[in-house]
């Protein structure tokens, strides 16, 4: 039986078989480079970035508009007025025994911010002071006064019962004269500076609405 002679693999083959991958690999790079965009892939680029950009500044400015438009909506509609605080009220309603007179309107001098007011009542002999809640406009007295030529220039000065500064009004000794009635939603009061009786309150709106069409 003849045998079969085997060669032995020499270690001489490994080698070229590196070579052989390193050269495939090399082929393949050549073959496959890094691919740039083109330019029609570039400008649709930026046209997307920049309409996100203009959605963005779109938005914005929208919700600007919105907000400046819902702070109108929010104004009060008596904020254009002259309006007064328990503090200024007690100016002008406090009793003093010893003259048997009421307010001090001494207390408005030499203040800037007071100006426009001691303007409004300088040389007047009565004062209409409208008080109302922010919180439930009465609609009525509202065209009433809205009704008044002027009125921006008569002395009808205007306390809002819902501010803060408010919380007072109704527990103030100084205003406890007044009987002004807490449960009520508009009360219109009637200064007479130099009557015997100088205070007249209407608290009906029927009855508000006749004194301020005398206006």
């Amino acid at each position: 039986m003849a045998r079969v002679q085997q060669v032995p693999q020499t270690k001489k083959d490994a080698p070229k078989v590196q070579n052989q991958n390193a050269k495939s690999k090399e082929n393949l790079a050549k073959t496959n480079p890094k691919r740039e965009p083109s330019k029609n892939e570039i400008l649709f680029f930026r046209i997307g970035i920049s309409l996100i950009a203009l959605t963005l500044v779109t938005t914005a400015i929208i919700f600007t508009i919105r907000y400046f438009m819902d702070r109108n909506e929010e104004a009060g509609v008596y904020d254009d007025y002259t309006h007064v605080t328990v503090r200024e009220l007690g100016y002008f309603m406090r009793y003093y025994p010893e003259t048997n007179s009421y307010g001090d309107f001494s207390e408005f001098d030499g203040y800037s911010e007071y100006a426009d007011l001691k303007a409004l009542i300088d040389g007047q002999d009565k004062l209409y002071f409208y008080f109302y809640r922010s919180s439930n406009i009465n609609e009525d007295i509202t065209a009433a006064l809205q009704n008044v030529q002027d009125l921006s220039d008569k002395p009808v000065l205007f306390i809002n019962m819902d501010n803060p500064q408010n919380d007072e009004l109704f527990t103030n000794a100084w205003l406890a004269h007044l009987n002004l009635d807490q449960s009520r939603q508009s009360m219109f009061l009637i200064y007479d500076i130099y009557a015997d009786e100088p205070f007249d309150l209407w608290v009906l709106t029927s009855h508000i609405i006749i004194e301020i069409n005398k206006l």
